[in-house]
């Protein structure tokens, strides 16, 4: 089960993000996500697991365990998602999960999303570590974590492939 968040974080979020925190994250591409965003992602992904992720997302944001986030390109269109999850019992790690629409992918928005969630968790909630999963033949995410200083930790062969789970620590982060 899921802890509830230090006092040395953020105020839960009951309904939406605090704006002085949205505000930061808004410079650069990342709005929080709220139920108005269903229908448009669900659009990207014709996917009921997705609407399902969201649902699951919008929820914890209202306990104050999640951060999810849509992703924008620079001319405000919508590309895709990304978040923090809390993970331990002690709320100081977080899982980072990201997700950006085929057609929108290899120009550098997952960059920006993932660094953006990384100043986020060291920075704002005082996370000691952060988690993500990647398959192991998404060789440009597996690249993108690996730059920003995660190493992976274990690997997890599944009969749809091999599951890297990888992490970074608050020390090792660059800058």
């Amino acid at each position: 089960m899921k802890s509830a968040m230090p006092n040395a974080m953020p105020d839960a979020m009951p309904n939406a993000m605090p704006r002085a925190l949205a505000g930061t994250i808004n410079d650069c591409s990342l709005t929080p996500l709220s139920r108005l965003h269903l229908p448009v992602l669900a659009a990207l992904d014709d996917s009921h697991q997705r609407r399902a992720w969201l649902e699951l997302m919008l929820d914890e944001q209202r306990q104050g365990l999640a951060w999810p986030f849509v992703a924008r390109a620079p001319d405000g269109t919508l590309v895709g998602t990304c978040s923090l999850q809390l993970s331990g019992e002690r709320a100081v790690e977080a899982w980072l999960g990201y997700w950006i629409a085929p057609p929108y992918r290899r120009r550098g928005l997952g960059g920006v999303a993932v660094r953006q969630l990384i100043e986020l968790g060291f920075g704002k909630l005082g996370l000691g570590m952060l988690q993500a999963e990647v398959w192991a033949d998404n060789l440009p995410s597996l690249r993108l974590l690996i730059k920003l200083g995660f190493a992976t930790t274990q690997r997890c062969s599944h009969s749809t492939g091999d599951l890297l789970k990888l992490r970074l620590r608050r020390e090792h982060a660059e800058g």
